[in-house]
């Protein structure tokens, strides 16, 4: 089952399944760093490893040799997604995140990659906390409010209010943490800066993980005067090393308490 709230994502990430893969490089940066977390982790219960909001499976061969294919279950909500996922010995499962159809604490872990941001803080997070085992362990990296600073700032000067949908901001996250009971409960806030050759570059890098800049109810037509003054306004931002795209990014490992 799907939020309908959720469909116009669904289809605008399942558009652009195809060339996901040439354009994700920024959220397999995020997930090296998410991974860190993963070598302190020891003396965890058996059960599943979810890869939660998994897309087409990019991060599963790192989850892999951490945990094993027998162990993950790869979770999107994008059923044409996942069947581009390579064949392998993983468990797939079509479901939103906020509406798991999983049996309580039959996990024990739960990945989640650049994903959350799509989600209500506290629907996700509780439905998390149900599924993990206690002493399950919990990993998210989050796209928080105040990324994209460069193309929101171009937006505007076209007379767009937004660059994006509604991104939860960290507080919304942290008070939705603290509803739950955390072992240990590691929550930071990183920034990374990502750099195209051109106007055009940067977005069809946005537009390739499917985070069309557009898809929020209310969006303007994008006549062709328009986008080029988009385009004109991208490139006053233009440093030395190029054409900057910004991200701030929530870091989350926490180990649930129980048992």
């Amino acid at each position: 089952m799907i939020n309908e709230c959720k469909m116009p994502i669904r289809r605008a990430f399942t558009r652009r399944r195809h060339s996901y893969a040439a354009h994700d490089y920024p959220q397999r940066r995020i997930a090296a760093h998410l991974a860190q977390r993963l070598v302190t982790v020891s003396d965890m219960p058996e059960g599943w490893i979810i890869d939660a909001g998994c897309g087409i499976g990019r991060d599963l061969p790192l989850l892999a040799q951490r945990f094993g294919h027998e162990r993950l279950l790869a979770v999107d909500f994008s059923p044409e997604a996942l069947a581009l996922m390579p064949a392998s010995e993983v468990t797939r499962l079509s479901a939103d995140l906020e509406l798991l159809p999983l049996a309580d604490a039959i996990c024990a872990g739960y990945w989640s990659n650049c994903a959350w941001q799509w989600t209500r803080p506290q629907s996700v997070l509780a439905q998390a906390w149900r599924v993990l085992k206690a002493r399950g362990w919990l990993w998210a990296s989050i796209v928080l409010a105040g990324t994209f600073p460069e193309l929101d700032r171009a937006v505007r000067t076209v007379g767009v209010t937004s660059a994006l949908a509604r991104l939860p901001a960290e507080t919304e996250w942290e008070h939705a943490l603290g509803t739950h009971s955390w072992y240990a409960c590691r929550w930071e806030i990183r920034h990374f800066t990502f750099y195209y050759p051109d106007a055009e570059t940067l977005l069809h890098a946005i537009r390739g993980v499917g985070a069309n800049p557009t898809t929020h109810s209310g969006s303007p037509v994008w006549t062709p005067g328009r986008r080029r003054a988009l385009l004109d306004a991208l490139e006053r931002e233009r440093t030395e090393e190029g054409l900057g795209l910004s991200y701030r990014v929530g870091f989350l490992a926490a180990c649930k308490k129980g048992g």
